[in-house]
């Protein structure tokens, strides 16, 4: 049993030595806009959760440890279509009730924005989706709800300037962050309830 003990202790060490080593190059990298020097760190952390995966296999056993990832994975990849499925309804405008003021010659007085502009404007989206809903993901499973809480407010602050370019883009934001996030919370909850 004591030798036992040595090779934890000695794990644990090696453990904290790479941890080290990948977070200098992370910080240099960070440093040097050199992004490769990430691929280390993410190495580290995919060791880490297949570590994690192969322990969670002995408490749910394989098939369900094969079901849950892949319900993360609807959560977070399967959020993309459905948040365009849903911005797509919200576009829709109600027949027989546009609201756009015309000219005295019956034409347009101002364009109405349009989804290509609401594109420029919220460049990162589909990105910020994406991780927007690994850290839901990660929220639920770890029923740390304040992660909820700072997600939402960062994303409200670093796009606040961007949401003065319209109504029209300041809805879409809103209706996509909340789709987004509603659906990666329901997902995240088949696990979490399971």
């Amino acid at each position: 049993m004591f030798a036992g003990a040595w090779i934890l202790v000695i794990g644990w060490l090696a453990l904290s030595a790479a941890v080290a080593v990948v977070l200098a190059l992370a910080i240099v990298g960070g440093i040097q806009r050199k992004d490769h020097y990430a691929l280390p760190a993410v190495g580290l952390v995919a060791v880490g959760l297949v570590v994690v995966s192969v322990t969670a296999i002995e408490s749910v056993g394989l098939g369900g440890l094969v079901a849950q990832l892949l319900i993360v994975a609807l959560a977070i990849a399967g959020g993309a279509p459905v948040v365009r499925g849903v911005l797509r309804l919200a576009d829709r405008r109600p027949r027989g009730n546009d609201t756009t003021p015309t000219s005295a010659a019956g034409t347009s007085a101002a364009p109405a924005p349009t989804v290509a502009d609401a594109a420029e404007v919220l460049r990162g989206g589909a990105t910020i989706g994406y991780l927007e809903r690994a850290a839901v993901v990660a929220a639920v499973l770890l029923a740390r709800w304040e992660i909820l809480a700072v997600l939402v407010a960062i994303k409200s602050v670093g796009r606040f300037r961007d949401l003065d370019a319209g109504h029209h883009v300041t809805e879409r934001f809103i209706i996509g962050t909340l789709a987004s996030l509603l659906w990666a919370g329901a997902t995240a909850a088949l696990i979490a309830l399971a």
